[in-house]
């Protein structure tokens, strides 16, 4: 069952924090991850740290992530017994550039979940693009796949690639322009860009680059708290971003098709149990192409889309025979094209709080092109305005409301997907999270009628799908995932809590008991 809800708030809940244990975050670049650990030693909430974390990201993750990029969070707060989502997406303004709405978005987060002074969750960011930081892994592959982008504007050229070469991993970088908006950022949060010849300045720069932007369109770009998706699975609910993050609703429907009708969990054959879960993808993505609209809503309420007795007669003999072609599928399928580059993260704290964000500049080092007066790498323009990707997704018990497993994902639409996937192998098969990570995936659009799956998938797997009428297409990886699992919640057993950054990233988990 599924609902657009949210829970009640417990005014009268006293929550204490668990001794010996600070929480975990799992984030797609290193750097930020030991920021995140750092903040929630320090005493600070899943907010603070998922402020801090991504303030660092900006920095050590650029190709993924700039302070001119958004994204949307979804957040768990154990005291007041509430889950909200939190939406910032980088859409374009009417001339066509990208209002800058991270900041604004972060600001959001620590005014009604921080606990920690703003200035103290800024700082590192702001510290290791003073004083420069060791590249990672990821950031040196996104570093050599964009040269040529990257190449092609003087400041960015300048940074990534000195003397013309790439930048390797294990080098050091230092943006010191960067560093001064972020001690901006630190002084004066978002009105930074509010006030003062920021956002003037930055508009120009958008403008000659040839993504119009103005001042207004920065004061209008306002994140929202809007209710999350929620289902009702068993003794859990299971929280996902709402549409424009609309993402997030694909997941919801693949996971009520193969929780609810299907038998995806009691499949024993790896080839029979893939096979439903590319026939639920490919109904959710044909679906989305009939209720998605231009600006990421839906034209059809959640509930009637997600209803059981519904969903039953769209899918009506859905993996009792082969591959349905999408060409009968109702509605038919629409291709839609999406940014793939994105980055997410996900926080437990010592307290039982939870944070889950996915963050994007719409494609790889956003438009390729930097505001150098302020080192920040502007957004690119989404398709169609259409900033689907974001997917994440919080597991609470119903009774109590504690949290049990928080997940963020990216990759484009293999993010709603992947997401969809690793859910169902933790809470429906029950497997381990690292189990459950390292699952071959699998992922079908709608449109073209091709099924995606991983190069390491096996022999019989792969025999079983081309059997089934399924046409293949191997490809290295298929999203990134982030995720803490904790079976019987952070307070009440966190010795059992496991964190895990997707195998297919250069990320990391850290989980500091």
């Amino acid at each position: 069952m599924l609902a657009l809800a949210a829970c009640e708030a417990n005014e009268g809940l006293l929550l204490e924090p668990v001794p010996g244990f600070d929480g975990m975050v799992a984030t797609g670049e290193p750097n930020a991850a030991v920021v995140g650990r750092g903040v929630l030693a320090e005493g600070g909430t899943a907010a603070d740290a998922a402020v801090a974390v991504t303030f660092a990201l900006t920095t050590s993750y650029p190709s993924r992530i700039s302070l001119g990029g958004g994204g949307a969070c979804l957040v768990h707060d154990r005291q007041r017994q509430v889950t909200e989502s939190l939406v910032f997406l980088p859409t374009s303004s009417p001339g066509g550039g990208v209002p800058p709405g991270l900041t604004r978005g972060m600001e959001a987060l620590h005014a009604r979940y921080g606990g920690l002074a703003w200035s103290l969750l800024v700082s590192p960011g702001e510290a290791l693009a003073r004083f420069g930081f060791r590249v990672s892994r990821a950031l040196a592959a996104d570093v050599l796949a964009a040269q040529s982008l990257l190449s092609q504007d003087t400041s960015a050229a300048a940074l990534f690639l000195p003397g013309g070469r790439p930048l390797g991993d294990g080098g050091s970088l230092v943006q010191p322009i960067l560093a001064e908006t972020l001690a901006g950022i630190r002084n004066q949060r978002a009105g930074y860009f509010l006030s003062g010849s920021a956002g003037p300045s930055y508009a120009f720069e958008s403008s000659n680059a040839g993504l119009p932007l103005t001042e207004t369109d920065i004061r209008n770009r306002v994140p929202e708290y809007l209710v999350p998706l929620r289902l009702e699975i068993g003794s859990d609910f299971i929280f996902l971003t709402p549409p424009p993050a609309a993402n997030g609703l694909v997941a919801a429907e693949i996971y009520q098709i193969l929780a609810d009708i299907a038998d995806y969990a009691d499949e024993d054959s790896a080839g029979r149990r893939q096979h439903l879960f590319l026939e639920a993808s490919a109904q959710a993505f044909a679906d989305r192409g009939g209720w998605l609209t231009a600006e990421g809503l839906s034209t059809i309420s959640v509930t009637t889309l997600l209803d059981d007795d519904a969903l039953e007669v769209r899918v009506a003999g859905l993996g009792d025979g082969p591959h349905r072609p999408t060409s009968s599928l109702v509605p038919t399928p629409r291709q839609l094209v999406e940014p793939l580059a994105g980055t997410s993260f996900v926080v437990g704290d010592r307290y039982g709080n939870a944070v889950a964000c996915s963050l994007t500049n719409n494609g790889l080092f956003g438009s390729g092109r930097m505001a150098a007066n302020s080192g920040i790498f502007l957004a690119a323009p989404p398709p169609d305005n259409l900033v689907v990707s974001p997917v994440a997704a919080v597991v609470t018990s119903i009774g109590t409301q504690k949290a049990r497993m928080a997940v963020a994902a990216s990759g484009g639409v293999a993010g709603a997907t992947a997401l969809a996937k690793v859910l169902l192998d933790v809470v429906e098969r029950e497997m381990s999270l690292s189990a459950a990570m390292r699952e071959v995936r699998v992922h079908h659009n709608g449109l073209p009628d091709v099924a995606f799956i991983e190069d390491r998938a096996d022999s019989g797997t792969e025999r079983v799908l081309v059997e089934l009428g399924h046409q293949l297409q191997k490809v290295p990886g298929l999203g990134e995932v982030m995720a803490w699992s904790c079976p019987d919640g952070i307070l009440q057993a966190p010795e059992l809590c496991r964190v895990e950054a997707d195998p297919r990233s250069f990320g990391l988990s850290q989980l500091a008991p």
